[in-house]
C-alpha cells in the first residue's frame, strides 16, 4: 500500500457485542468515533505511519475524537521505546516547545470528513485542528442516506469557511487525493 501510495478510508464499524450493556447505548454513537480513534492512535504507536509515510488517510466523522484528544494521542509517538524519537527531539518538543510536534504533524496531515460530523462546534474543532485543506465532504452515505442534506446545508451556513473553503472541502482536497479524477 505504502509502494502505491494509496488513500486508506478509515470508517468504524458497529463493533460487536456490546461495550457496556448497562448503558443502553447504541455502538454507533459513541464507539464508533473512538473506534477510529483508537485505530489511528495504534498506527501511531505501533510505527505503521513511520513504515508507511506515502500512505494517505481519511478519517470518516471528522476523526473521532482526534481534533480533541490530538496532543493526547500525538504523546503516543514519543512513549514506545523502540520507535520514539532522538532524546533530543524529544526534549525539544516536549521540553522546549511543549508540544508532541511529531505526532501532531502526523495526525495533521490527514484528511477528516464531514460525515455525521457537521456542526458548527464539530467543522470549528476541525477547522481548527486541520484548517480546510484536510477537510473533505463526507455525507455517511449509504449508512446514514438522509443525513446527505444536512451536510450540505450544515456547511452552507456555517460562517467560518469561505467560498474558496468550501471549495477545497466539497471537491478539491479530494481531487488532489485522487488526480486520476481530474477531468
Amino acid at each position: 500500500m505504502n509502494k502505491r501510495k494509496v488513500v486508506v478510508y478509515i470508517h468504524p464499524i458497529d463493533p460487536v457485542g456490546v461495550y457496556d450493556p448497562k448503558l443502553e447505548i447504541p455502538n454507533s454513537l459513541i464507539e464508533g468515533p473512538f473506534e477510529t480513534t483508537r485505530a489511528v492512535t495504534n498506527l501511531i504507536y505501533t510505527g505503521t505511519t513511520d513504515r508507511c509515510p506515502d500512505i494517505k488517510y481519511i478519517l470518516a466523522h471528522g476523526g473521532g475524537t482526534i481534533p480533541i484528544l490530538a496532543w493526547r494521542i500525538a504523546l503516543s509517538k514519543y512513549s514506545k521505546k523502540e520507535i520514539k524519537p532522538s532524546i533530543f527531539r524529544m526534549i525539544n518538543d516536549i521540553l522546549i516547545k511543549k508540544s508532541p510536534e511529531i505526532g501532531l504533524n502526523i495526525l495533521k496531515n490527514m484528511y477528516y470528513d464531514t460525515g455525521l460530523t457537521s456542526s458548527s462546534y464539530a467543522l470549528k474543532a476541525m477547522q481548527e485542528f486541520v484548517g480546510p485543506s484536510r477537510i473533505v465532504f463526507g455525507s455517511d452515505l449509504p449508512f446514514s442516506e438522509k443525513v446527505v442534506s444536512m451536510v450540505v446545508n450544515d456547511l452552507e451556513k456555517y460562517e467560518g469557511f469561505t467560498k474558496e473553503d468550501l471549495e477545497l472541502i466539497n471537491y478539491k482536497n479530494c481531487l488532489e487525493l485522487f488526480p486520476q479524477l481530474h477531468e
